[in-house]
């Protein structure tokens, strides 16, 4: 119970400090984007700034919420590590093992998750500095009727957007998977591991093991 009052205020109040430092954010690049002078604007295009205001920003809210994990990790994972040598015994040492192949599993994950979004972003700046440019000059384009070369062009830029965004997609499916079938993946080779060792596994045992089992997975998956 006092775990779960703890953590609701916890992410009370991160919401609230995250909500606020959106808002001072999005609210200094809106005025830092009245100032600009022309060279400025043709450096920064409004798609940039777009995703300033929009998904920079979103990352920066996100590390508030996860800054408490940043001291809680290590000690939630040694306290559960301990307790579940307690309990099981060297079967602890199979819980560790599986949890570091899990970890390192989505080590490779994370990176080209990061690489994904890389090339996501860059495919949205063009993608909207192309849009700005077309409506700025629809009277040309219309008069000379260039309908559909640009149209061509809005399509092939917003096909490329989508590839990477398809393939994002495809990889946030495999982490769900991972992340919903890592605590029953550490559980089956944990209790396999405490059969062939001859640990005598309870009900009160296997209980307190699945448990603190969760505390071990739960904070990097």
């Amino acid at each position: 119970m006092v775990e779960t009052i703890a953590q609701r205020q916890w992410i009370f109040g991160a919401r609230q400090l995250g909500l606020r430092l959106r808002a001072a954010l999005i609210s200094q690049i809106f005025k830092k984007g009245l100032r600009l002078s022309s060279l400025s604007r043709q450096s920064h295009t409004s798609g940039e700034v777009i995703n300033y205001m929009s998904v920079d920003i979103q990352r920066i809210t996100d590390f508030i919420w996860y800054l408490n994990i940043i001291w809680m990790l290590p000690i939630q994972i040694s306290l559960a590590i301990y307790i579940l040598h307690t309990n099981l015994g060297m079967g602890s040492f199979a819980a560790l093992a599986a949890t570091l192949v899990v970890l390192l599993y989505n080590i490779p994950m994370t990176n080209l998750q990061k690489r994904y979004q890389t090339r996501i972003m860059e495919a949205k700046d063009n993608r909207m500095k192309a849009t700005s440019e077309i409506l700025r000059s629809m009277k040309t384009i219309k008069l000379q009727a260039w309908d559909s070369q640009f149209l061509h062009k809005l399509e092939s830029l917003r096909k490329i957007e989508y590839d990477w965004l398809w393939k994002s997609l495809r990889l946030t499916a495999i982490g769900a998977f991972v992340f919903w079938g890592s605590p029953t993946f550490i559980s089956v080779v944990t209790f396999w591991a405490c059969m062939l060792m001859g640990i005598d596994l309870t009900a009160g045992r296997s209980f307190i093991s699945i448990g603190h089992l969760q505390n071990v997975t739960r904070p990097y998956i």
